[in-house]
Protein backbone atom coordinates (compact mmCIF):
# COMPACT_ATOMS: atom_id res chain seq x y z
CA UNK A 1 0.00 0.00 0.00
CA UNK A 2 2.92 2.71 1.41
CA UNK A 3 4.89 1.52 -2.13
CA UNK A 4 1.91 2.61 -4.41
CA UNK A 5 1.04 5.66 -2.71
CA UNK A 6 4.88 6.39 -2.81
CA UNK A 7 4.80 5.54 -6.72
CA UNK A 8 1.38 7.26 -7.47
CA UNK A 9 2.92 10.74 -5.91
CA UNK A 10 5.92 10.94 -7.78
CA UNK A 11 3.76 10.06 -10.73
CA UNK A 12 1.74 13.38 -9.87
CA UNK A 13 4.99 15.38 -9.23
CA UNK A 14 6.50 14.45 -12.42
CA UNK A 15 3.07 14.80 -13.97
CA UNK A 16 3.40 18.86 -12.69
CA UNK A 17 7.21 18.97 -13.46
CA UNK A 18 6.59 18.41 -16.76
CA UNK A 19 3.82 20.91 -17.11
CA UNK A 20 5.87 23.85 -15.77
CA UNK A 21 8.82 22.45 -18.55
CA UNK A 22 5.71 22.82 -21.38
CA UNK A 23 4.84 26.59 -19.82
CA UNK A 24 8.49 27.33 -20.11
CA UNK A 25 8.43 26.30 -23.53
CA UNK A 26 5.50 28.51 -24.41
CA UNK A 27 6.17 31.91 -22.74
CA UNK A 28 8.93 33.67 -24.17
CA UNK A 29 10.08 35.63 -21.08
CA UNK A 30 11.15 32.17 -19.27
CA UNK A 31 14.01 30.45 -19.49
CA UNK A 32 15.20 26.96 -18.81
CA UNK A 33 18.41 28.26 -17.21
CA UNK A 34 16.48 30.85 -14.76
CA UNK A 35 15.22 29.87 -11.47
CA UNK A 36 12.03 28.98 -11.81
CA UNK A 37 9.70 29.00 -8.84
CA UNK A 38 5.98 27.87 -9.05
CA UNK A 39 5.22 31.69 -8.04
CA UNK A 40 7.72 32.84 -10.84
CA UNK A 41 6.39 30.75 -13.53
CA UNK A 42 2.49 31.76 -13.03
CA UNK A 43 3.24 34.93 -12.22
CA UNK A 44 5.07 35.62 -15.86
CA UNK A 45 2.85 33.36 -17.56
CA UNK A 46 0.03 35.36 -16.51
CA UNK A 47 1.66 38.76 -17.59
CA UNK A 48 2.45 37.42 -20.75
CA UNK A 49 -1.52 36.21 -21.37
CA UNK A 50 -2.36 39.76 -20.06
CA UNK A 51 0.40 41.30 -22.96
CA UNK A 52 -1.39 38.76 -25.52
CA UNK A 53 -4.97 40.11 -24.64
CA UNK A 54 -4.05 43.81 -25.01
CA UNK A 55 -2.25 42.60 -28.35
CA UNK A 56 -5.32 40.96 -29.98
CA UNK A 57 -7.33 44.65 -28.51
CA UNK A 58 -5.54 46.50 -30.29
CA UNK A 59 -5.05 44.43 -33.68
CA UNK A 60 -9.35 44.31 -33.40
CA UNK A 61 -9.33 47.94 -32.92
CA UNK A 62 -7.07 48.07 -35.71
CA UNK A 63 -9.22 46.12 -37.95
CA UNK A 64 -12.29 48.25 -36.97
CA UNK A 65 -11.29 51.09 -37.87
CA UNK A 66 -10.20 49.79 -41.30
CA UNK A 67 -13.39 48.52 -41.55
CA UNK A 68 -11.96 45.12 -42.42
CA UNK A 69 -14.90 42.35 -41.06
CA UNK A 70 -13.47 40.49 -38.37
CA UNK A 71 -15.15 36.67 -38.41
CA UNK A 72 -17.81 36.67 -35.85
CA UNK A 73 -16.55 33.21 -33.76
CA UNK A 74 -13.09 35.38 -33.35
CA UNK A 75 -14.77 38.51 -31.63
CA UNK A 76 -16.49 36.05 -29.42
CA UNK A 77 -13.44 34.15 -28.65
CA UNK A 78 -12.07 37.73 -27.48
CA UNK A 79 -15.29 38.55 -25.40
CA UNK A 80 -15.15 35.10 -23.98
CA UNK A 81 -11.28 35.75 -23.13
CA UNK A 82 -11.32 38.97 -22.41
CA UNK A 83 -14.21 38.98 -20.07
CA UNK A 84 -12.56 36.59 -17.75
CA UNK A 85 -9.85 38.98 -17.01
CA UNK A 86 -9.22 39.61 -13.55
CA UNK A 87 -5.86 41.22 -13.69
CA UNK A 88 -4.61 44.45 -15.36
CA UNK A 89 -3.73 44.24 -19.10
CA UNK A 90 -0.41 45.30 -19.56
CA UNK A 91 -0.28 48.54 -21.79
CA UNK A 92 3.65 48.24 -22.96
Amino acid sequence: MQARHIASEKKRRETIRQAFDRIVDLVPNLTPAESRTEVAVLTKSANFIDQLRYENEKLIEVLQLQNIEIPQEVLLAFAKTNGSNTGQSQKN
